[in-house]
Formats: C-alpha cells, sequence, structure tokens
C-alpha cells in the first residue's frame, strides 16, 4: 500500500471533474461545502458549464487534451487538492488525473452507474473489471469456510424508486443544450464518445421520431415470446462507444457480437430454441442492429428463429429465458439473480466459476451450466460493502439520503469501521 503524500486531515479541497449529465455533482458539492470543505470544478464543455451551479468555484479548460495533463497537476498543486471526484473512468482526461492521483497520492471518488440493477450508484477509486481477480480469490476462500451457504449471508435488496428515464432523458437534454450554446468558447473539446456530438444528436432526434413505433412493435413482440412455449436464448447488445466494450472485449462492434454468436446459435443450440436479441435501451441507432441481425440470420438460415426488439422489461425474459449472451452487461448480474445461466464474451466482474458459465459459447448453447445462487449473494454483498450504494442520479425523491451517504463515503472517519477509497483500493480503517 502506497503511503498517500496528502495529509489526511478533517478539512478537504475536493476537484471535480466530469460528471454525469444533471445536477448531481453539483449538489454533491454544495453538501461538501455545507460541511465546511473546499470544492473546486473543472468544465471542459458547455454540457458541464450547464450543469455547475456555483460558477465561483469552477474554471473553464479551453486548452487541449494533450496539454491538459500538466494543467491539472498545476491546478492541483496551486489549489492543494486532496481528493479528485469524476464520473466514468476511462474519459482520456479522467486518465490523466488517475496518473496524477498515483503519483500526488490524491484520494480518488470515481462514479458511475451501478454494477446492481436498477437504482444503484457507484462510487470507487479502482475500475470494476479490475477487481475481478479480487472477488473470485475472496469468495472461493469464503467458500472453504464453515457455514458457507446463501442462510448465513445478507439476502439482496433492490431500492424501489421512481421511474428515472424521463427526468435523465430531460438532464441529458438539458445537458446538450449547454453544449450547443458554449461550444465557441470550448472550441478546442474532444468527446471521449466513438462518434462526435453533432452526429449522436441527429441520431437521437432519428431514435426519438421512431421511439414509438418500435417501442409498439417491441412490446408485441415481447408479448408473443412470453406466450410462447418454445424456449429462447436471450443475446444482450451495448453501447459500442462504452468503456467495458472497448476496454474489456475482443469484439469491438456489436455487428461483430451477433454474427459470432448467431453463427454459433445456428450451430450448437437445439432446433426448437429461438435468439432473443435486445438491443441497449440508450443505443442511438447511428448502426442499425436490427438489420444486421436480420442479414445474418438470413445467412445463417435461421431467420425464422431470431427475434430483434428495440425496447423491452428484462424481469419477464430474464425468468424463463433458457441463458442470457453478453458480453459483460451489469444486466448480467440481473440474470444470474433470476437463476438465468449467463454466457460472457469478454471480461466481466460476475465471471467466476459456479456463477457464469466458463465453457465456450458452443457448449454453453447446447447445454447451459445453471449459476450458484450462493456465489450471487457473496459477489453482491461484497459490492454492497465496497462499492455500491442505493439510489439514482436522475431521481431528486432519493438525493438528501443518496448525497448524505455519498458524502459520508468521500469523507474520512476517524472512529469506527468504514470503507475509504484511494487511489490503489479500497482498505478497511477504524
Amino acid at each position: 500500500m502506497t503511503t498517500s503524500a496528502v495529509p489526511q486531515t478533517s478539512f478537504r479541497r475536493f476537484l471535480f471533474l466530469q460528471g454525469c449529465h444533471g445536477p448531481f455533482f453539483s449538489l454533491l458539492a454544495a453538501r461538501l461545502m455545507a460541511d465546511g470543505h473546499s470544492v473546486r470544478r473543472v468544465n471542459f464543455n458547455g454540457g458541464d458549464k450547464q450543469d455547475w451551479a456555483h460558477d465561483a468555484a469552477a474554471t473553464d479548460y479551453i486548452g487541449t487534451e494533450e496539454d491538459f495533463p500538466a494543467w491539472l497537476e498545476r491546478h492541483v498543486a496551486d489549489f492543494g487538492i486532496t481528493d479528485i471526484a469524476f464520473y466514468s473512468y476511462w474519459r482520456p482526461v479522467h486518465q490523466a488525473a488517475m496518473h496524477l492521483a498515483q503519483k500526488k497520492g490524491v484520494r480518488l471518488h470515481g462514479f458511475e452507474e451501478g454494477l446492481l440493477r436498477p437504482n444503484w450508484i457507484m462510487c470507487d477509486p479502482r475500475l470494476p473489471c479490475e477487481q475481478a481477480e479480487d472477488y473470485r480469490a475472496r469468495i472461493l476462500r469464503a467458500r472453504q469456510q464453515p457455514g458457507w451457504g446463501r442462510p448465513s449471508l445478507q439476502q439482496a435488496r433492490w431500492p424501489k424508486l421512481p421511474f428515472s428515464t424521463p427526468r435523465m432523458l430531460w438532464n441529458c437534454v438539458w445537458h446538450y443544450f449547454g453544449f450547443w450554446r458554449y461550444k465557441r468558447l470550448f472550441r478546442n473539446y474532444r468527446t471521449h464518445r466513438t462518434v462526435s456530438v453533432g452526429a449522436e444528436t441527429m441520431a437521437f432526434l432519428r431514435q426519438s421520431a421512431l421511439y414509438v413505433p418500435r417501442k409498439v412493435q417491441s412490446r408485441l413482440r415481447q408479448r408473443d415470446i412470453c406466450r410462447s412455449r418454445k424456449p429462447f436464448y436471450l443475446l444482450c447488445l451495448q453501447l459500442e462507444g462504452d468503456s467495458q466494450i472497448r476496454q474489456y472485449a475482443d469484439h469491438k462492434t456489436m455487428r461483430a457480437v451477433i454474427e459470432d454468436v448467431i453463427a454459433a446459435f445456428a450451430r450448437s443450440a437445439p432446433t426448437d430454441c429461438n435468439l432473443v436479441i435486445k438491443a441497449h435501451p440508450l443505443d442511438n441507432g447511428v448502426n442499425n442492429h436490427e438489420k444486421a441481425a436480420q442479414e445474418l440470420a438470413a445467412q445463417h438460415g435461421v431467420a425464422d428463429r431470431v427475434v430483434f426488439l428495440w425496447y423491452g422489461k428484462m424481469a419477464p425474459f430474464l425468468r424463463r429465458a433458457k441463458g442470457m449472451i453478453t458480453i459483460n452487461s451489469t444486466t448480467g448480474l440481473s440474470a444470474l439473480y433470476h437463476k438465468c445461466p449467463v454466457k460472457t464474451l469478454g471480461r466481466a466482474l460476475y465471471n467466476i466459476p459456479d456463477l457464469a458459465d466458463m465453457r465456450d459459447l458452443d457448449d454453453f448453447l447446447a447445454n447451459p451450466a445453471p449459476p450458484c445462487l450462493d456465489t450471487w449473494h457473496m459477489l453482491h454483498r461484497m459490492l454492497v460493502e465496497t462499492s455500491q450504494i442505493d439510489g439514482n442520479y436522475h431521481v431528486p425523491a432519493c438525493y438528501p439520503d443518496l448525497l448524505d451517504t455519498v458524502a459520508e463515503r468521500m469523507l474520512p472517519q476517524k472512529d469506527g469501521m468504514r470503507v475509504v477509497p484511494t487511489h490503489e483500493s479500497w482498505r478497511m480503517v477504524g
């Protein structure tokens, strides 16, 4: 364990980098300032500026991405920064912050969408997939202890919160309004995404226009699937620009995933099974995965056994599916909870023996192996104890409790046992 160069005093100086779309980071900053701590912010584009309510504490970075690491080091030194908070680990500016934190001993607070779904967020200084070996080792040790088994474990809990999608969409619209409003000021900004903001905006508008007919079509198809007695496998697509794909998957496009899965399905799945392909709910439509699925299914002679859905509730599928295939989606954890066998095609936190199916795809499609629920409950408990916090970035009703919990986790405690984030790992102190 590297000793931190930053004194662990009760007074902290926080630097907020890019956050999720919406007011969450701004409200968290206000919560920390109310406790007497200092907060600063770096805006990288107009959306960041639009989402931040504390102008006096903000600096607009208008330099280039290449110059940012040196600028950040000076900024951290000038203001005596003790903690850096950001949303999304793999953005280049956040990678620069992580390297600087390791060099200078600054404490990190990395935020992401929760690994548990729905209504969880994540606060962890380390990348989730980087911790898979740690969780695997802890679970294997726990299985050797007397009394191993689900009755001795903390049972899973799922927070119940209002529907978050309308608020999330509004937060995105408001963020991108700010992006275009201040575009000339942040002329050097380059998005971390694989497509430009302009192309993504146009795709979003097209998806919005097609939302209702696709929603109706998907609902009818889902109804027919659930009413049918035919078994089916479920393939859950992900966002091609997501860091989980770019960093932890051999397949870099969803078309490549669809092609490999349909080919294996045609070779190895029982002939009485169907394959349901489900698009990610936030897919921007830049690539038409439905058209690709139809073409590839026809090529492999299974066009009548492949069904594509743009939208749909996951729980009914997970309870009935013969198995689920994903690269490393967090939906895999939900599937395992519903006793649905899971095959991952990339590095995943839950790719653990007795949990995910470790065999190759053809063997999985021929005869999927069910998960061990005791192992799932142990992994769930570990995640809740270390990085997962119940709440939602886009549900204002949960903000009071969520902000208190997050602030408590971000601040050092002198008494009691709690998890404290450093730039290397979670450690227990007290």
